[in-house]
């Protein structure tokens, strides 16, 4: 069954394959050009002599460890950056990086001992050997769900062993039914010599399917420790310039005029609109920083245009200074609505938050809560995240509020907006807004150390050496 799908995709994908040249060129979009260029032949075996030359640049006396990781999108990389960087601070581990989806692309930079980076050849045999042979794949690492038949074939006929990191049984974003998902899930474990379970339960379910045990570890999900260490950084480490200039100017102008801060990341329709409640109905001593989930100027457009109908004045980070900042923020009954304009920017600003709402709740594509809550902030978001495990694991421990519907979230930031000091009902609602920060941190602090638990496990079964 395997190898009929292996073939399937191989010609389902020939025709794509031999026209991403002309296709591209077609494309208005800079993401589709992005995803065709990157796929083909010629741009490939450019980044394999890269590659190779970065290889030759780090050898001293011996080869170093080389493997291959790929990853969906933007997401399933962050989530496993602090294992990538405990294997090469530990084992000297170096990595070749393929990725589906072009949003990958500007979160590379965080990639320890990278050797490369590009889109995934659309399951091209030959592409797929070369990567193995020239630069001595040492082993394929796969993140959660995005597998490729004829890659895991290629892996198999060379005998590269395959780990798979942050997997799960839990059903994915996708319009398969769950038991056809589980089956396919299924098959592609049985690939792999080491699957890196988040819960005890998948294990569970693996050892039900009769799965060896030895091939089984439960290492935590991946999302959480880099939540946690993004959120460390952003203490201890100077943050990114623009996000400097902004907290910059918030302590300055708080001074004067303190004013809350509503962070809206990623926002969809539903949570666009309680903003533009928000502005309309009570915002006046609030800033609101609103981080889109796509920053192209068409979408800027879009959403300063609506913004400033409900009567808000909008900034970009992007065209500010500290000044002009600190002037926006000091202007009084202004309606000040800061939009970050490019990428990078959203971990960093939920540090200046008082609130996070968090986009995509009450469609069921939910964006990253952990990011906020990391901090911690007390972050909302609404509760249909049925594929969004460790939303519902924040709330089971009530270290976030999830909303029925946007009419709630919207009552209640109206109601956090009017809190004061000395009223009693306000000290009620904010000791449980303390305690939901304190769930946080507690929660945050039971985690496994998801990095030494999958470095060991890799350390053993590859024979890795300690630097």
């Amino acid at each position: 069954m395997f190898s009929m799908l292996s073939i399937l995709s191989y010609f389902l994908l020939t025709p794509l394959r031999w026209s991403c040249g002309i296709l591209a060129k077609l494309m208005r979009s800079e993401k589709a050009r992005i995803f065709l260029q990157e796929r083909e032949p010629s741009h490939f075996e450019t980044i394999i002599t890269q590659a190779k030359a970065a290889l030759r640049a780090k050898q001293n006396e011996k080869t170093p460890l080389v493997y291959w990781l790929h990853v969906s999108s933007a997401g399933e990389l962050e989530q496993v950056i602090p294992i990538l960087r405990t294997l090469h601070e530990k084992h000297s581990v170096l990595f070749f990086l393929t990725y589906f989806s072009p949003s990958a692309k500007a979160f590379t930079q965080n990639c320890p001992g990278l050797l490369a980076t590009t889109s995934l050849p659309l399951e091209d045999p030959r592409l797929f050997r070369k990567i193995i042979s020239e630069l001595k794949v040492s082993r394929l690492l796969l993140v959660r769900y995005d597998f490729w038949p004829m890659m895991l074939s290629v892996a198999e006929d060379t005998k590269t062993p395959v780990g798979i990191l942050a997997a799960t049984l839990e059903r994915a974003r996708s319009p398969l039914p769950q038991k056809l998902q589980l089956r396919i899930r299924t098959l592609w474990f049985q690939r792999s010599d080491l699957i890196f379970l988040v819960s005890e339960n998948d294990k569970f379910k693996l050892l039900e399917l009769k799965f060896p045990e030895e091939k089984i570890v439960v290492s935590g999900d991946a999302k959480w420790a880099r939540a946690k260490e993004r959120a460390e950084n952003a203490i201890e480490n100077k943050p990114a310039s623009k996000i400097a200039e902004l907290k910059k100017a918030i302590e300055l102008t708080s001074l004067v005029q303190p004013r809350k801060i509503m962070v809206f990341g990623s926002p969809h329709e539903e949570e666009l609109s309680i903003l533009e409640q928000c502005i309309g109905d009570f915002v006046k001593n609030e800033i609101s920083i609103v981080a889109p989930a796509e920053v192209d100027e068409k979408s800027i457009s879009i959403i300063q245009t609506r913004l400033a109908r409900a009567g808000a004045t909008t900034f970009r980070l992007s065209q500010e200074t500290r000044e002009s900042l600190s002037a926006a923020l000091c202007a009084k009954k202004a309606r000040v609505v800061l939009i970050l304009d490019s990428f990078g920017h959203l971990a960093e600003a939920y540090r200046c938050a008082d609130i996070a709402i968090v986009g995509g709740g009450f469609d069921g594509q939910l964006h990253n809560v952990l990011e906020p809550v990391a901090h911690p902030v007390v972050t909302l978001y609404g509760n249909c995240a049925k594929r969004a495990p460790e939303a519902h694991r924040l709330l089971e421990h009530k270290a976030a509020l999830g909303f029925a519907n946007p009419n709630e979230l919207f009552q209640f930031l109206a109601h956090w907006s009017t809190l004061k000091e000395s009223d009693g009902e306000s000290l009620e609602v904010k000791q449980k807004l303390a305690e939901t920060l304190k769930n946080a941190r507690d929660l945050f602090s039971s985690l496994p150390d998801t990095s030494e638990v999958v470095c060991r496990a890799l350390a053993k079964q590859d024979s890795l050496e300690s630097t």
